[in-house]
């Protein structure tokens, strides 16, 4: 067999052939034509159409032809002139057919860190046939951990940046009948949160007593990563931290602000408020210093100011 032994993938065809030797040159010679049978030991692996092998089930047989062929030195024969004999002959070899695997829905990146919203969108799919066989992940890039390697779903953290883009490898074997198929990969960016955009607020509820007084804003800033450069549309859920400090005030006014997680229109929406049971004193002036984090990386610091007139939200952004 040209082909021994022959691997081919499950549900895909290949080729096999015969080769011999010319007598005459001592050359390899392609004789496939003069086999007209084909088959295989096992038809529940592979079966033969002519010299065409097909994969139907994972596992190891043998491939059989069956012909007629010219054998012999080319001497001269009587009753046969100048040509040689003819025999047949049956050639055989080991056919193998494996199982495939593919990964499937890859968003081209995941997230750093291990904010648990993150890492849930850090999924990565497996796909074997036939199914039922071990699946086993990897990554040659250090900082990448799976929380289960042999799964057919696995959920990824990765914990450094490389600031390049394209460049971690993530990949999954497969075995089924103690025949492997050939690795699948793909090639991420491993995105880290950046910087914020969106620097209008909005007044969503303004008191002047009897008994409250002040304001309620809100700010809503869009994500965007690097190394990418990308908006996050697929943000929900990614927590969100803020540090509020105040740097000057002439009141004994608290203000309030509040950020929750990102919302299902992937912005971060920020509270502001600032709120008293009497009246807000003439001249009033309050600085506040704004640290605000997504997914446990801090992205962008604002100042935010109180006067009479309500708030102002300064960003000392959008890149930090």
């Amino acid at each position: 067999m040209g082909n021994d032994p022959f691997d081919i993938p499950i549900w895909t065809s290949g080729n096999q052939s015969v080769q011999g030797v010319d007598s005459c040159s001592q050359q390899p010679y392609y004789i496939t034509g003069f086999y007209n049978t084909w088959w295989t030991g096992d038809t529940n692996i592979a079966t033969a159409n002519m010299s065409a092998m097909n994969g139907v089930g994972s596992g190891g047989t043998y491939d059989y032809a069956w012909g007629l062929i010219n054998v012999g030195d080319g001497q001269s024969e009587i009753g046969h002139g100048n040509s040689c004999p003819q025999q047949w002959d049956q050639p055989s070899g080991d056919l193998g057919v494996n199982p495939t695997v593919s990964i499937q829905g890859s968003l081209g990146y995941v997230y750093i860190g291990h904010d648990p919203a993150a890492i849930s969108k850090n999924a990565f799919f497996g796909s074997g046939n036939p199914g039922g066989g071990a699946y086993q992940w990897s990554s040659p890039d250090g900082s990448i951990s799976f929380d289960n390697t042999q799964a057919a779903t696995a959920h990824l953290t990765a914990t450094s940046y490389s600031g390049g883009q394209n460049d971690t490898r993530i990949n999954l074997s497969y075995t089924y009948n103690s025949r492997g198929a050939s690795p699948a990969s793909v090639l991420v960016t491993k995105r880290l949160f950046s910087y914020l955009s969106g620097d209008s607020v909005s007044l969503y509820a303004s008191y002047s007593g009897p008994s409250t007084y002040g304001w309620i804003y809100y700010a809503y800033f869009q994500v965007y990563t690097h190394p990418d450069r990308a908006l996050v549309s697929d943000g929900q859920y990614l927590s969100t931290y803020e540090n509020v400090s105040v740097v000057s005030s002439n009141v004994s006014i608290q203000p309030f602000t509040e950020s929750g997680s990102i919302g299902d229109d992937n912005k971060v929406k920020d509270k502001h408020q600032l709120t008293s049971n009497a009246p807000m004193p003439p001249g009033l002036s309050i600085v506040e210093s704004q640290d605000i984090g997504v997914g446990g990386f801090y992205v962008r610091t604002n100042t935010i100011t109180w006067s009479n007139t309500g708030a102002n939200v300064q960003s000392l952004g959008p890149s930090n």
